[in-house]
């Protein structure tokens, strides 16, 4: 009797056991299965992995438009019926494009450095922005050969002294317009105050070609010069503008090349 009391004590608590042991292997294979990475079939994964690097690329071209946003909302760029910064841009065409300006639309006006740069259309203004070094070169050689024919001073602005009696004459453009100088030591006396420089290249040029200008009426409004009074003497690179008022300048800022081809049309400049 006491020896089968032992035996069904022994089965009961052996029950009680092997339930616990049980419930620990079940939380533990719970457990298990929660914190193992899930196996994913290769196709899964590689659907998984493409549509990782879709988003991932997504980020990307996203944050390398937000640059461009911010890049063209910073660009200094205004459209042609503003008045441009500094001297106007005195070429025909396009830095980038080579195309007439006008040819697309009013030209776009753009402020480098204080500078009037003038493009085609919008498009082109990145790919100055891209290496401006290389265009400022190119416009600044074809400003010189423009502009050389009616420089209107045969000596330095700054010492006086005869161009080419130093040696060779040193070419610049500055703020679009060109300037020579006997030496290189003249560029930095006229940098330290350009306007000074620049009146006295105006007033010499200004009675160089005011004699012989070619029209009688403002090439803006049409209106006969003089008419309303004096006339407004408008200086675009090398070449006087007579203009009928001081509202005109700001027409020719806007699209010099338009203008600048109506005088030298009517001097008879060859293209």
């Amino acid at each position: 009797m006491k020896r089968n009391a032992i035996m069904i004590a022994v089965s009961v608590l052996c029950a009680v056991l092997l339930a616990s042991g049980c419930d620990k292997a079940s939380k533990a294979g719970e457990s298990a299965d929660s914190n193992t990475p899930q196996t994913i079939p290769a196709s899964e994964q590689h659907g998984s992995a493409a549509s990782s690097e879709g988003h991932e690329h997504a980020d990307a071209d996203g944050h390398h438009m937000d640059m461009h946003g911010d890049m063209d909302h910073g660009t200094d760029v205004t459209k042609s019926t503003s008045p441009a910064v500094g001297s106007p841009y005195a070429l025909a065409s396009c830095p980038v494009s080579g195309e007439e300006l006008g040819s697309m639309g009013d030209p776009i006006h753009y402020n480098y450095q204080g500078r009037d740069i003038e493009f085609c259309c919008q498009s082109c203004v990145p790919k100055f922005e891209a290496d401006p070094a290389k265009y400022i070169a190119e416009i600044d050689a074809r400003m010189i050969e423009q502009q050389m024919a009616d420089y209107p001073l045969d000596s330095c602005p700054v010492t006086g002294d005869k161009l080419g009696a130093e040696g060779e004459t040193v070419d610049i453009i500055f703020d679009n317009r060109l300037v020579r100088f006997c030496c290189a030591d003249c560029v930095k006396d006229f940098k330290a105050d350009p306007a000074k420089y620049l009146s006295k290249i105006d007033e010499a040029l200004i009675a160089s070609q005011s004699a012989s200008y070619p029209l009688d009426k403002c090439v803006v409004t049409g209106d006969a010069l003089g008419e309303d009074g004096d006339r407004i003497n408008y200086v675009v690179g090398s070449t006087l503008i007579e203009l009928c008022c001081e509202d005109c300048k700001h027409d020719v800022a806007a699209n010099p090349a338009k203008y600048l081809e109506m005088v030298h049309k009517a001097r008879g400049d060859q293209a």
